[in-house]
């Protein structure tokens, strides 16, 4: 593959990308503002990253690529549990609550 010819495939991609994420940019800000409005002590920028980069691992995941109807709910669905995960884990961790639920585990 000569370097020009990499060079297209890969702002064909960057623009494809662009457009995903411009498509989806109202549901993005909705799973963000869900998100910050729960975790308050999630600093907005932290979500936003998380959003992000889960949408984009999403949309370009083999998984999405192969369905074949709903996709825009599949991937708004996977990215708000995706990031709702994250921020849980990430309160989990910030408060000390890992070690209890560890506890949990083992007295049960």
């Amino acid at each position: 593959m000569t370097g020009g010819l990499r060079l297209m495939v890969f702002e064909t991609g960057s623009i494809l990308q662009a457009v995903l994420i411009l498509a989806f940019l109202p549901a993005l800000h909705r799973i963000s503002r869900d998100v910050s409005y729960l975790f308050p002590s999630l600093y907005e920028q932290d979500v936003c990253q998380q959003v992000l980069a889960a949408f984009l691992r999403v949309s370009l995941s083999r998984s999405i690529q192969r369905r074949t109807g709903f996709v825009p709910i599949a991937i708004t669905r996977t990215v708000r549990m995706i990031v709702f995960r994250w921020a849980f884990s990430r309160m989990l961790k910030k408060h000390g609550m890992v070690s209890f639920r560890a506890r949990r585990l083992r007295s049960g």
